[in-house]
């Protein structure tokens, strides 16, 4: 009777564990089936028929009332990404100003790429020649090319 509980305890933890927190992973979902079939079996060679009857239906009506209450206690908006992205990609440099020979200060280490302020606007950049350009170290814009500012360390 003991291992019956046991394996039905256990086969419903892992196949909830399969819905709601590793869900397509197919392991524990597996395992849980596994678990609740071998519990099912010895309540049918424990008890007979109506051993497996009663065990399926606790089974069945536990699963049930658990995916339910899980459902309804927001589970997947706990686990979800609800964070929107509102950002976008950087407009043309020479709309704002920017063109070659400009100077300015870089922001960040560019290792390539960084951040500079020129003009006191603050922009993405990468360095001439793929150069190392250590944060505070003035720069030059080399090249504008689409929307990307190339520099180089003055």
């Amino acid at each position: 009777m003991g291992l019956i509980l046991i394996l039905s305890v256990v086969g419903i933890l892992l196949i909830l564990a399969e819905i709601l927190i590793t869900p397509g992973t197919f392991f524990s979902g597996v395992c849980g089936l596994a678990c609740l079939a071998t519990a099912c079996y010895f309540s049918y060679t424990e008890f007979g028929v109506v051993g497996l009857v009663v065990s399926v239906i606790i089974t069945v009506a536990l699963m049930v009332t658990l995916v339910v209450l899980s459902l309804r206690a927001n589970t997947w908006k706990k686990l979800a990404l609800n964070d929107n992205i509102d950002s976008k990609a950087d407009s043309d440099p020479s709309a704002k100003g920017i063109s070659v020979g400009m100077e300015g200060v870089s922001k960040t280490r560019l290792a390539p790429m960084g951040n500079v302020i020129i003009n006191g606007i603050t922009v993405e950049a990468t360095s001439d020649k793929g150069q190392m350009i250590d944060a505070a170290s003035p720069v030059r814009v080399t090249m504008v090319e689409d929307n990307k500012i190339y520099v180089t360390s003055i």
